[in-house]
């Protein structure tokens, strides 16, 4: 189906609702507020466990408050985690490596623009850190799109 022109955003074709179910993902960008349609974000970081220093609850907090501040996402909406690599290799060395990769994993419907834009954000807070002298660190970031149609998330509170 090709995309609603501007002149019909915000209204509802009138055979919308019976067949609802089919056409949500492809409606649901263009009818819900931009942060309830475009919510969710998952972040991971993985960093090699030669980086013996680094405060990860620190490195998560900074780096959530740079999502936050983006003005893409709620702060509930915000999940990361940081997890150690015990074996890695950079190269063929077997010492003074170290990498950092931080993985953002947001519903597909982002122009490239805003992508940068998340991307630039969570590698200027990586630079930010204080790093280990005598040993090469990588920082990387990378947006990946989930599935939007696909994605199923609930909310249990107990």
């Amino acid at each position: 189906m090709p995309a609603p022109h501007p002149s019909q955003i915000g209204t509802l074709p009138f055979y919308l609702p019976f067949y609802l179910p089919f056409y949500l993902p492809f409606y649901l960008p263009f009818y819900l507020p931009s942060h309830l349609a475009l919510a969710m974000p998952h972040l991971t970081v993985e960093y090699t466990a030669n980086l013996t220093a680094l405060d990860t609850p620190i490195l998560l907090q900074r780096l959530n408050k740079a999502l936050l501040a983006s003005g893409q996402f709620e702060e509930l909406d915000i999940k990361s985690r940081a997890v150690a690599l015990d074996c890695f290799r950079v190269g063929n060395r077997d010492t003074g490596q170290a990498f950092v990769h931080a993985k953002l994993a947001i519903l597909s419907g982002r122009s490239e623009e805003v992508k940068q834009q998340l991307s630039a954000a969570l590698l200027t807070e990586l630079q930010g850190l204080q790093w280990p002298a005598g040993l090469y660190v990588q920082l990387c970031v990378e947006i990946r799109d989930m599935h939007r149609p696909s994605y199923a998330k609930a909310t249990v509170a107990t």
